[in-house]
């Protein structure tokens, strides 16, 4: 698939300038402005092979998300509960949604609207989950509010929740310090995310809504368990729900494969210090 919006980039939106409209002089090539639909634009150069590309997807944090994304998704609610609420836990009772990007249907919020920008977030009758991966990036408490935004809007569309998570998946090397700045007292978190959204310079969708509502995010944030897994543990767990299941049966073959080929993707991706088996 890369290989193919790698030569064919009118797929995505770019389109390259006819040549014929292109004069060279011994300076540079010249352009003519009625080319560009919006004048200051900037133009676009292809850089590196098909191949190379793909190499750099391989450590592309965001790249890596969206084969989670995909794959949990697809997946049933049982292989969710297992794979993702067990980590912390929770045991999310009936169907469990994948809310993934679609957030703004979701919500109702503006279409396209990037309030949050979060990774993963999973929703049952009485569970609501976010999910935050990393490889090489940090994590400050911003990132845990944006997460206390979305169970707060969660509990407000449906009801209360039994269970409110937020889990991150870090490289084994960077568990230790992603624990040690991230996790305290449930107050002393509430305590800290309401100041800063406060006394924000300039105050994001988010630092209003939890100014405008310091009791409930207050609630929301000390009910919400924070657990820190490495990459190996995800795809550990991964790997046992996949052998667990039986080969025969209508779509376990399809299952199995769809979560071997997840730990494949979690093993071949640089950065999360998975040994390949």
């Amino acid at each position: 698939m890369v290989d193919d919006y790698y030569w064919d980039l009118k797929k995505l939106g770019v389109q390259a300038f006819p040549k014929k409209t292109i004069t060279y002089t011994d300076h540079g090539a010249v352009i003519p402005n009625e080319l560009f639909d919006t004048p200051g634009r900037a133009i676009y150069r292809r850089v590196g092979t098909a191949v190379d590309n793909l190499d750099k997807l391989h450590s592309d944090e965001v790249a890596l998300n969206h084969a989670l994304n995909l794959a949990f998704a697809i997946a049933s609610s049982e292989v969710l509960a297992d794979i993702l609420f067990s980590h912390i836990g929770m045991s999310p009772s009936g169907v469990v949604k994948s809310v993934d990007k679609d957030i703004s249907t979701y919500f109702g919020w503006k279409r396209n609207d990037t309030i949050t920008q979060h990774d993963g977030f999973y929703v049952s009758a009485d569970a609501a989950l976010g999910l935050e991966v990393k490889l090489g990036a940090d994590s400050h408490l911003d990132q845990i509010a944006k997460y206390a935004f979305l169970l707060r809007n969660e509990e407000k569309r449906a009801k209360i929740k039994k269970d409110l998570g937020l889990l991150y998946v870090v490289p084994d090397s960077r568990k230790g310090r992603f624990i040690e700045r991230l996790l305290m007292p449930p107050q002393d978190m509430a305590r800290q995310i309401i100041s800063n959204a406060a006394n924000a310079s300039k105050p994001r969708l988010i630092d209003r809504a939890i100014s405008e509502d310091v009791d409930g995010y207050g609630d929301t944030i000390q009910r919400m368990k924070i657990e820190i897994i490495s990459w190996t543990e995800l795809h550990d767990r991964t790997k046992e729900v996949e052998q667990s299941i039986e080969a025969l049966g209508a779509g376990n073959i399809t299952l199995k494969n769809l979560l071997a080929g997840l730990c494949q993707a979690i093993r071949s991706h640089e950065g999360t210090e998975v040994e390949e088996c």
